[in-house]
């Protein structure tokens, strides 16, 4: 079984699609981030570094979401979405996405 994930246009690029898709990343120490395919983070529990500070309760949201913007020549393509309220608002039309992928990080050696 291959521990690299990658997910296509034909599901990137409907944002009905890339919101039901939620994506989960472990560390193995009781941190985690996580959140939908589109970017958006749509529950409470969705965020990019959620940090274990008293395992394995004891978990603290460091980092939300990051608005990315790319830059192509002279033309910025801002890459955000957020849910507000149950709205949501997206930036960038969501056909231009083209995939997504998560890969397994080398085996690291845990300090203790």
């Amino acid at each position: 079984m291959s521990a690299n994930l990658t997910i296509g246009r034909e599901i990137c690029g409907e944002l009905g699609q890339a919101l039901r898709r939620e994506w989960l990343v472990t560390n193995g120490l009781g941190g985690f981030a996580a959140g939908t395919v589109a970017g958006c983070q749509t529950r409470r529990y969705h965020g990019l570094l959620i940090a274990a500070t008293a395992p394995p309760g004891g978990r603290v949201l460091f980092l939300v979401d990051l608005d990315a913007i790319v830059q192509i020549g002279a033309r910025d393509y801002e890459l955000a979405c957020h849910e507000y309220g149950g709205e949501m608002t997206t930036s960038p039309p969501m056909n231009s996405l083209q995939c997504m992928w998560l890969r397994k990080a080398a085996e690291s050696k845990r300090m203790r």
